[in-house]
């Protein structure tokens, strides 16, 4: 599971516990220090580092059912344009407007001032969208930003980006 905050993941837990199957939460998102932490009910944590891992055990976990899975993905060493004239700035979005679609206006906002800034000091902009929002969000937003395509891959969007910016996303 990635959390054991919904009941349904509480529910497998439990369920597990009876059958006497052990059970592994798996780190989704990079948590700010400041963030109390609710206490897992799984047997294991994997966690994404040293730093995570040990605001676990400041709030109380036991390091016995704390791992070091690593960041989960192969980093490439990419190639640099040296030519290049302009630097691109790509803002990776969140996905907080699938909570709430107040927050859908915050994301637009932030999305045509970061382009404003771009425009205002020679620099290109992309938007990429979080990976679940809905095909409506890029029509709303396609004609006021440019949007990487839903189909690009994240490792084409890190070739052609400079400079990255998100305000929490992992």
């Amino acid at each position: 599971i990635n959390d054991s905050i919904y009941p349904i993941n509480r529910a497998l837990i439990l369920v597990a516990r009876k059958i006497k199957i052990p059970t592994v939460e798996i780190q989704h998102a990079i948590y700010p220090l400041s963030l109390p932490l609710i206490e897992s009910r799984a047997d294991y944590v994997f966690v994404w580092g040293e730093s995570f891992k040990q605001m676990y055990l400041n709030q109380g976990a036991k390091s016995d059912s704390l791992e070091i899975l690593g960041f989960p993905y192969h980093l490439e060493k990419m190639p640099t344009d040296v030519d290049k004239r302009r630097l691109t700035v790509c803002y990776l979005a969140q996905g907080f407007h699938n909570q709430d679609i107040n927050n859908l206006n915050i994301l637009l906002e932030n999305a045509i001032s970061l382009k404003q800034i771009c425009e205002e000091n020679g620099m290109d902009f992309r938007c990429r969208l979080h990976p679940n929002s809905p095909p409506v969000l890029l029509e709303k937003i396609l004609p006021r930003v440019e949007c990487v395509p839903k189909d690009e891959s994240l490792i084409d969007t890190i070739k052609t980006g400079d400079i990255f910016i998100s305000f929490n996303s992992t």
